[in-house]
């Protein structure tokens, strides 16, 4: 955080008692500013310019001492060595105080040290707050009001014995159908091996982890391939999908591109939980996945928690139940979408397409529970 009066570290005053069982969540405010501090019961922080977001953290009470760590924003601590600060505080006449315990990040020290903050009251009943969001809460897939149809991908030749595949993300690599493994994306790799005629497995690692194995099969007059992947997902529960895709072009064995026509037990997201923990700003996680993004919705990146490295998230408000995605791996967007709420706020649409292949959406279904 550049500025000094308003360190991101100041999320971690708790305006409570001098022992951890007696820590308030709630907001703050810097006497004589308009920044804010809101601690959650998750030991989250977020601190706010008026109705800015300029921080966002994580925060831990020992005693009479406060950790924080500041995670992401403008203002936030993200040298080395100097995201995470440690002070004494104390709540007395109705405000925190602090005092440095350990920290290299001098704008945060400044910030707290210098400065009393007061608890807000809380919002009385009835009273809108962040919670109000139409967005909070969680959603599960309706897989039969969902269609996963019509995207297309692509095997070619490369040189030497490879072949190419590409489906317009940054899913775009040569392998061989020889059993080695081939770098695919981010810290994904896949092998081929084949498994009698028109058929071949496939195993698909991160990191040296298998995260699944697929089987597929090209039909006697080549014009279906039959695909059945499995595995677990990271949240430690089994998954199995059966994807059917037709011919488009091409009558060499694999060579040609195809289309998406059926698709029975999707693997993608099951579930999301989202929180609107400050205004303009959206906290959704993905339990299946264990990933998460936090950050505003004024079309900036944030990482993606949990998911490949190098993995962005940029969110843009275009109404209270609209907002559009876009998905960037290592700086170039892999795909994007539209989240659009029904009339009657119990579930929404996502779409989804790859960069240059809006005619090819795929619409998934979000029922809130």
């Amino acid at each position: 955080m550049k500025k000094t009066l308003l360190l991101c570290s100041l999320l971690a005053l708790p305006a409570g008692a001098a022992v951890a069982g007696d820590f308030r969540t709630g907001t703050y405010e810097a006497t004589g500013t308009h920044i804010t501090v809101s601690f959650d019961d998750k030991g989250q922080f977020h601190v706010n310019k008026g109705e800015t977001l300029e921080v966002t953290g994580t925060y831990s009470v020992k005693t009479s001492e406060l950790q924080l760590t500041d995670s992401l924003g403008p203002w936030a601590c993200s040298k080395a060595g100097e995201q995470t600060g440690t002070y004494a505080w104390k709540y007395e006449n109705a405000a925190l105080t602090f005092s440095k315990v350990a920290d290299k990040c001098e704008d945060r020290v400044n910030s707290l040290v210098k400065r009393a903050w007061k608890r807000q009251k809380q919002a009385a009943a009835g009273a809108a707050s962040t919670a109000d969001s139409p967005w909070t809460g969680t959603w599960r897939l309706d897989a039969a009001r969902s269609h996963f149809t019509g995207q297309t991908f692509t095997y070619s030749k490369s040189p030497g014995q490879l072949l190419h595949y590409d489906d317009g993300s940054t899913a775009s690599f040569d392998f061989g159908i020889d059993g080695k493994e081939y770098k695919a994306y981010s810290n994904r790799t896949i092998s081929w091996t084949a498994a009698g005629t028109n058929a071949w497995d496939t195993v698909v690692k991160a990191e040296g982890k298998v995260r699944s194995s697929g089987h597929i099969e090209l039909s006697a007059d080549g014009k279906t391939l039959n695909m059945v992947f499995t595995g677990t997902k990271p949240d430690g529960n089994p998954f199995r999908e059966e994807d059917t895709f037709t011919r488009v072009s091409g009558s060499d064995g694999l060579i040609g591109t195809w289309r998406t026509a059926k698709v029975v037990g999707p693997s993608g997201p099951q579930t999301f939980v989202v929180a609107a923990p400050a205004p303009g700003v959206l906290h959704i996680e993905v339990p299946d996945m264990k990933a998460h993004w936090e950050g505003r919705t004024d079309g900036s990146d944030h990482p993606l928690m949990g998911g490949p490295p190098g993995t962005t998230v940029a969110n843009q408000r275009l109404s209270p139940t609209r907002f559009t995605y876009v998905f960037k791996m290592n700086g170039k967007t892999d795909n994007m979408g539209e989240w659009n709420m029904a009339a009657d706020g119990g579930s929404f649409t996502d779409m989804n397409w790859v960069p240059g292949r809006e005619n090819e959406k795929t619409t998934a279904v979000y029922v809130k529970q």
